[in-house]
């Protein structure tokens, strides 16, 4: 397997840790599962979705993208000229999908990720405060 296609798997296995890790943090919010209190993996989370975000607001596109791309016109493949998110949602909904709704997507994403972080850390915090209890 070419080196490309081993990234675009690893940026294919980001975008599913992303999305399925916020899914598992607001079920867990919701069930009351404690390991989502836990601050280390939403941390990481976080900051990972804040990166995305401020990358699509400075325009830029993904590191992985770029460094799959490279690969590609190495190896004399052809390049898309469009990021991940654009060509693979042009894909899935067989329209092309300008820069400006990638970075929505991101932010109200972002927005979502970062909401979540803040209640759970709001409940962490009252469930590790001392108890009314004698």
């Amino acid at each position: 397997m070419p080196i490309a296609d081993l990234i675009l798997v690893l940026h294919a296995v980001v975008v599913v840790l992303v999305v399925g890790g916020q899914a598992l943090f607001m079920a867990g919010y919701h069930r009351r599962w404690r390991w989502v209190l836990h601050r280390s993996p939403r941390m990481v989370h976080l900051g990972l979705v804040l990166f995305i975000t401020l990358q699509a607001w400075a325009g830029r596109w993904c590191p992985l993208t770029l460094l799959e791309y490279q690969y590609r016109a190495a190896a004399g493949e052809p390049v898309p000229t469009e990021s991940f998110l654009q060509h693979w949602l042009g894909r899935l909904v067989y329209w092309d999908v300008p820069p400006r709704v990638c970075t929505a997507v991101y932010t109200l994403f972002g927005l979502l990720v970062l909401g979540y972080f803040l209640l759970l850390e709001r409940r962490n915090r009252d469930t590790l405060r001392p108890s009314d209890a004698p």
